[in-house]
């Protein structure tokens, strides 16, 4: 698999089944703004409560093919293997496609992922096991909880040093270990570059 990050801001996303798997994609996705729609009987509760907010689009009914035919990104999450397997083969070889009961006829896989402000690290064990990602996952939330701050002033930094014209030396120097933990030694270094 390649790993890579994907823009889906204002992407049609088609999601076919509304249990708890379709509820933890959608909730991800509807985070970067995706335009959601959801192919489904029924509703997880959580799903429910978004369609009625007017985040998602939901038709009740069973999927059909023509529902994938303009979507970026679609995601086979019912309980039917014979459904996932004919919401698979009714997308194009271009589309982004998702078969939640079977990873090894998806074109892409959910990594485990933990945000800090901007950063953001992926864990995949590409299948072998979810629990060990989500073990991992938590050791790295526990370590880089408080990189959100630093990761903004790394990018406050090279803004200056870009615009100013300023040594790439400091870029360097904000990598230090104290600029991660102490919002004191990194506004002194901000002060240092405003002055420079």
């Amino acid at each position: 698999m390649y790993a890579m990050m994907v823009n889906v801001q204002q992407q049609k996303v088609v999601v076919i089944g509304g249990g708890k798997i379709a509820y933890r994609r959608v909730r991800s996705l509807l985070a970067e703004q995706a335009d959601i729609t959801i192919i489904s009987l029924s509703l997880h509760e959580k799903l429910h409560e978004m369609w009625l907010e007017g985040c998602i689009t939901w038709h009740q009914r069973d999927f059909q093919k023509e529902d994938v035919l303009d979507a970026f990104i679609v995601i086979a999450a019912t309980n039917d293997g014979a459904v996932n397997a004919e919401v698979v083969r009714s997308c194009s070889p271009t589309q982004l496609v998702q078969r939640v009961d079977d990873a090894k006829n998806s074109r892409f896989h959910v990594p485990a992922t933990v945000h800090s402000g901007d950063l953001t690290l992926a864990i995949s064990t590409g299948g072998a096991s979810p629990k060990l990602a989500k073990r991992i996952k938590q050791e790295l939330s526990e370590r880089y909880h408080e990189y959100g701050d630093y990761i903004d002033f790394l990018k406050q930094v090279r803004k200056s040093v870009l615009e100013n014209n300023q040594s790439e030396e400091l870029l360097e120097e904000c990598l230090h270990p104290s600029y991660v933990h102490s919002k004191d030694a990194r506004d002194e270094l901000m002060k240092k570059i405003e002055a420079m």
